[in-house]
């Protein structure tokens, strides 16, 4: 599948809750994974970073990858009590630290922070101090890349302005009838539309695949 995270910048994948946002994320930054990154989760507790660990085992072997990419997936637990981009980059940079590294070594690295809103039952709007934190990181952390997934709601609801989110990369997603189909509009920079196709692979984990052009 291609890359659909905008390196150095902030992908943000929003649409109606259920409407798979969060998978896409996962696929996106574990594929990142299996290329050498590191990823960083911003979450509220150790129980959703183990939940998170065992989700990118399970894919690593689904994928038939090598399970030691689990070792370059770490977190910053109660990430909200960051209310700044300034205050959280540094737990970010001591959360990727190493035994034995420098905080040039960290520097280095090439990170993806990874926040899947769309998971949590409120919605998240354009103006989202969640979404604003996120967007700001890159001012303290220019070499970082950040990802992130919301929703705003129902379906049958009113949606917001897609073009107001931030994000350097904003995909629209949505179900496309029945099963695991989706696809993403490009709200921003341009305006591509990409098919998936999500499917059950052994340990029941998700894995989403792009559909191929014969098959589109």
């Amino acid at each position: 599948m291609r890359n659909l995270l905008q390196q150095c910048g902030m992908t943000l994948f929003v649409g109606p809750e259920s409407e798979m946002a969060s998978p896409t994320l996962y696929e996106a930054a574990f594929d990142a994974l299996t290329n050498g990154d590191t990823i960083c989760l911003l979450c509220e507790t150790k129980g959703d970073l183990n939940v998170f660990e065992d989700r990118v085992a399970f894919w690593l072997r689904a994928r038939e990858q090598n399970p030691g990419h689990t070792s370059r997936v770490h977190g910053v637990i109660g990430y909200r009590q960051w209310h700044a981009a300034e205050d959280l980059a540094p737990q970010i940079l001591k959360a990727c630290q190493g035994k034995g590294e420098t905080l040039d070594d960290v520097k280095a690295k090439s990170i993806v922070v990874v926040s899947d809103c769309a998971s949590e039952m409120l919605p998240t709007y354009p103006g989202d101090h969640r979404i604003g934190v996120c967007a700001d990181l890159l001012d303290w952390l220019p070499n970082v890349t950040v990802a992130v997934s919301s929703h705003h709601g129902s379906a049958m609801q009113q949606p917001p302005k897609y073009s107001l989110y931030r994000g350097d990369r904003v995909f629209k997603v949505r179900n496309s009838g029945a099963g695991l189909y989706i696809i993403l509009f490009e709200i921003k920079p341009g305006t591509a539309t990409i098919k998936l196709h999500g499917r059950v692979a052994d340990g029941n984990i998700l894995v989403v695949d792009e559909e191929e052009k014969s098959n589109v």
